[in-house]
C-alpha cells in the first residue's frame, strides 16, 4: 500500500499504475478485488490512473467492483465493496464489452459454489435482530411507568402525576422513550415477517430491511433516553454531572457514524483531485447532510416536540 500511495503522488512515475499483470490486471483492478478502499481512493485520486483499462478477461474494475456485490439486497451499503462500486460510476468508470448476461451466469455461479443461500442468511440475521428489538421493546416499555423522579404523593396537589412533568427535559424523554418504543415494537413485527417461510423472499427482505432501520432508530432513540432521564434526575443538584452524562452518551450516537465519515473523507481526497474541489466538497456536503437527516430525523423531532409542548417560563410582573 506504501508503494502504491508514493506512485500515485510521484508524478514521474505514476504512469506505472496503468501497467497490467500477466492477467491484464492493472493496479486498480487488483484493489478493487481486493476490496482496499484506502488503496483504492489512492488510484482514484491520481487523475493519470485510467479507469477503464480491460484485463484478459474483458472485465473493467466497474465490471469486478460490480461482481464483488453479492446480489439479493442483503448487504450493507457502507461496506468498502459497495462504496467502491458506487464512486467508480460516478467517477465515470464504463463496464467491458463482455455480455451482461454471461457476468450474470459468473456470478449466479459463484453464488452456487459458495454456499450462499439468501434464507439461512435472512433466517440467521433475524434471529440476531430480534433479540435486540425485543430487549429494546421491553426497557422502554418499563420506563414509561417508572419515570425518573417518581411521582408526587396522593396527598398533594396534582397526585399521581410525575414530578418533573411539563419541563422541558421531561418531555423530550417522554417523547424519546415513546418513539424508541415504536421504533422496536416495529423492528420486531417486521422481524417476524421477514423469518416467517409463509412470506416469499421479496417479501421478507423488505420487511428485514424495514427491521434493519427500525432497530437502528430505536438505538438511537433509546440512548437518547437514557441520557434525558439521567439529566431530569442529575441536573436539580449536579448539572455538571447531568451534562457530562448526556456527552458520554452521545458516544453511542456517533458508533455507527464515525466509520461513515472516515469512509467518506478517504473519498473526498480522491474525488478532490479527480473532480475538483468544489464539486467534490459539494459532494461531501450533500452526502453528509442527507445521511444524518436519514439517521437522526427522530432526534430533531424529539428536541423540536419538546421545545414546543414545554410550557413557557411565567414572567413575574415587576415590583413596584
Amino acid at each position: 500500500m506504501c508503494i502504491v500511495y508514493w506512485a500515485c503522488w510521484e508524478p514521474l512515475v505514476s504512469w506505472i499504475m496503468n501497467m497490467q499483470d500477466d492477467d491484464g490486471n492493472t493496479a486498480l483492478h487488483l484493489a478493487v478485488e481486493a476490496g482496499s478502499l484506502r488503496m483504492f481512493c489512492y488510484l482514484l485520486g491520481n487523475r493519470q490512473v485510467n479507469l477503464n483499462l480491460v484485463n484478459r478477461e474483458g472485465r473493467t474494475p466497474l465490471d469486478i467492483a460490480q461482481s464483488k456485490i453479492p446480489p439479493g439486497g442483503l448487504y450493507s451499503q457502507q461496506n468498502s465493496e459497495a462504496l467502491i462500486f458506487r464512486e467508480l460510476g460516478l467517477a465515470g468508470a464504463m463496464k467491458g464489452v463482455r455480455r451482461t448476461d454471461h457476468l450474470d451466469d459468473i456470478d449466479t455461479s459463484r453464488i452456487r459454489d459458495d454456499g450462499i443461500d439468501i434464507i439461512e442468511v435472512l433466517k440467521d440475521s433475524t434471529q440476531t435482530l430480534y433479540i435486540g428489538s425485543v430487549l429494546i421493546a421491553s426497557v422502554t416499555f418499563g420506563a414509561t411507568f417508572a419515570v425518573p423522579g417518581g411521582y408526587i404523593a396522593d396527598d398533594h396537589t396534582n397526585g399521581g402525576t410525575p414530578i418533573f412533568s411539563r419541563t422541558y427535559a421531561f418531555d423530550a424523554f417522554v417523547v424519546s422513550n415513546t418513539l424508541a418504543f415504536i421504533f422496536s415494537v416495529t423492528a420486531t413485527i417486521a422481524l417476524m415477517y421477514s423469518g416467517s417461510p409463509m412470506h416469499n423472499r421479496e417479501s421478507r427482505k423488505v420487511h428485514f430491511h424495514i427491521a434493519a432501520y427500525s432497530l437502528a432508530l430505536s438505538v438511537k432513540c433509546l440512548a437518547s433516553t437514557f441520557a434525558l432521564g439521567a439529566y431530569v434526575v442529575l441536573a436539580p443538584v449536579a448539572h455538571r454531572t447531568a451534562v457530562a452524562t448526556g456527552v458520554l452518551s452521545c458516544l453511542v450516537l456517533l458508533y455507527d457514524n464515525l466509520d461513515f465519515v472516515w469512509r467518506r473523507l478517504l473519498l473526498l481526497a480522491a474525488a478532490r483531485k479527480r473532480k475538483g474541489p468544489i464539486s467534490a466538497l459539494l459532494w461531501f456536503t450533500g452526502v453528509i447532510v442527507a445521511n444524518s437527516l436519514f439517521s437522526f430525523w427522530p432526534l430533531i423531532f424529539i428536541f423540536g416536540w419538546a421545545a414546543n409542548a414545554s410550557p413557557a417560563p411565567k414572567m413575574e410582573p415587576p415590583m413596584p
